[in-house]
This record gives structure tokens, sequence and C-alpha cells, in this order.
């Protein structure tokens, strides 16, 4: 992934599997990620070479993220 004036650094290469992970997804999935079940989870994983778990696990990141999102936004 590039990324200008960064592409080099550590960090810009630790994005790779999240890519990796995002690249198979529909526009659909991406717009509403709770579109995403089991059914999907499983060639999201098989077009990533990521375990379901891990597809899993980024959509629970996903989810704590809106969540504080919305928190910060009361604040």
């Amino acid at each position: 992934m590039y990324i200008p004036g960064v592409s080099s650094s550590p960090d810009a290469h630790a994005l790779n599997p999240l890519k990796a992970t995002l690249d198979p997804k529909t526009p659909q999935d991406l717009h509403d990620p709770s579109l995403i079940n089991r059914v999907a989870k499983t060639p999201i994983a098989a077009a990533a070479e990521k375990p379901v778990e891990e597809v899993q696990r980024m959509l629970s990141f996903y989810y704590q993220s809106v969540v504080l999102q919305q928190w910060l936004r009361m604040k």
C-alpha cells in the first residue's frame, strides 16, 4: 500500500494485513458492515487468506470505534 511520505515506515507496513482483509469486501459491506454475517465472513476470510476469526476481530474493532465516536460526540 502506498501512502505518500510514509510508505517506507514500519507503521505503513503494519497496515498491510488490514488492507488485505478489507480488499475482498463489496462496496455494500464497506458501507454497512452489519450486512456481514457468518456466511459472508467465510468468502471474505478466504479471499484475504485469513481465518474467519480475524475478520470477526476486525469487525469488533470497527463496532468499538463506532461506539467510541458516539461517546466522544456526546461529551
